[in-house]
């Protein structure tokens, strides 16, 4: 009943004749608002394809950023602060380093805070960056990374770092002697030991120098109270503690210290190690490089070194016996014996040797008596070198930390 009712209600409805083009222009209105939808449409997922594709750009370009960030740390960490300052080669002089899709640009920038430019103080960093100063004397400075991506998408990233170095003991004379129980042969009038401060002159002619700004230490300092001796009686030894300066009982620095010191250095990434026991002299030094004061090393001798002549720089490390002559130079810290099974003992022969820094000898073992011994002849001659342990110290790890950061555009 209900459909033929409808039925007859629509039979009755009747188009106008006057009214023909009415339905084509509905649907043409109804194209047309359908065609504006879609070019809304169209243009929104334009901008947002354009928005992403400026995100991710952006965000390429932070990452290429940090990238430079971690290089200019790690090169931090092999340099001293000064150094990198006032360098006008690599990247903190400009370099554009190529990484992923894009590049980076670093630059570093002393923080002055203990002196700013005008001659205050104050706590406000970031108002001394872009000083031209080179002369750290705090330990931090600025980083600044850009990262940039297809010239379109630039990142430039404001860095905080503090750079800390390891240290050396504080060693108490030019020979160290920690053992409870201790040998010193001085058997020749040409031995001398000072712990006056010098350093090496390569000359010509080449000599040592008194070093008159720096530090003094003892001639010898012992860890027994009563070693065993045999000084010739024209030897020479000094230090702080005047003529035939030799400090008995001396605890300064302890096996625990040293074997600890040992421990690191030994784990550290540029370590040279040279295996078993060996000779080095003039027909094989190319072989056994020791480093030089231009580029000290890490020298690791796993057991006994016998070495006629040449030179070394930075840090030896001697197992068992050391036996030095013809002239032998070294710029550093030496290190014989000290691990729990290594029979420390240091001795000269025939032309002697010169050596500017610091000697330890330890013998924990049960070899050469229980003792640690030093049996020096033929012309040796140790300095006690601020020198030559600041190249041993600039072998020692360095950690960069990141105190602030900020993206400045």
């Amino acid at each position: 009943m209900k459909r033929l009712r409808l039925r007859l209600r629509l039979s009755k409805i009747k188009f106008s004749k006057k009214e023909p083009g009415m339905i084509l222009i509905i649907a043409l209105a109804l194209l047309a608002v359908l065609a504006m939808v879609g070019t809304m449409a169209v243009r929104n997922s334009t901008t947002d394809i354009k928005i992403g594709s400026n995100y991710k750009r952006s965000t390429e370009a932070l990452y290429v950023a940090q990238a430079g960030i971690e290089h200019a740390k790690a090169i931090l960490a092999q340099t001293t602060l000064n150094d990198a300052l006032g360098t006008t080669t690599g990247i903190f002089a400009g370099d554009v380093t190529v990484f992923g899709n894009g590049s980076y640009t670093v630059a570093l920038v002393n923080d002055d805070d203990d002196s700013d430019d005008d001659g205050s103080s104050d706590d406000d960093d970031s108002s001394d960056a872009g000083s031209s100063d080179t002369d750290d004397d705090n330990n931090i400075v600025y980083i600044y990374g850009t990262g940039t991506v297809a010239k379109q998408a630039s990142v430039t990233l404001e860095v905080k770092v503090l750079k800390t170095t390891s240290t050396l003991p504080d060693f108490a004379g030019a020979v160290n002697l920690v053992d409870p129980d201790v040998e010193i042969g001085l058997n020749s009038a040409s031995v001398d030991i000072y712990g006056d401060d010098y350093y090496f002159d390569p000359g010509p002619p080449a000599k040592a120098k008194a070093d008159t700004t720096g530090v003094s230490k003892h001639g010898i300092a012992v860890q027994d109270s009563s070693p065993d001796e045999n000084i010739h009686h024209n030897a020479d030894i000094t230090g702080s503690g005047g003529t035939d300066d030799i400090d008995y009982g001396n605890t300064d620095v302890t096996l625990a210290e040293l074997q600890s010191l040992r421990t690191s250095l030994l784990a550290s990434s540029g370590l040279v190690t040279y295996s078993g026991s060996l000779t080095i002299n003039s027909s094989n030094i190319s072989t056994y490089p020791l480093g030089s004061s231009s580029a000290p090393q890490i020298t690791y001798i796993n057991g006994s070194l016998d070495i006629n002549g040449q030179s070394g720089a930075g840090i030896l490390i001697v197992d068992e016996d050391l036996d030095v002559s013809g002239g032998f130079i070294f710029e550093g810290l030496v290190l014989v014996g000290v691990c729990d099974t290594c029979p420390g003992r240091f001795e000269s022969g025939s032309g002697g040797a010169d050596i500017y820094g610091s000697v330890i000898v330890a013998n924990p073992t049960s070899s050469h008596s229980d003792e640690a011994r030093i049996d020096l002849s033929g012309g040796a001659n140790i300095y006690y070198s601020t020198q030559g342990l600041s190249y041993a110290t600039s072998l020692l790890d360095s950690s960069v930390t990141v105190m602030s950061w900020r993206e400045i555009h």
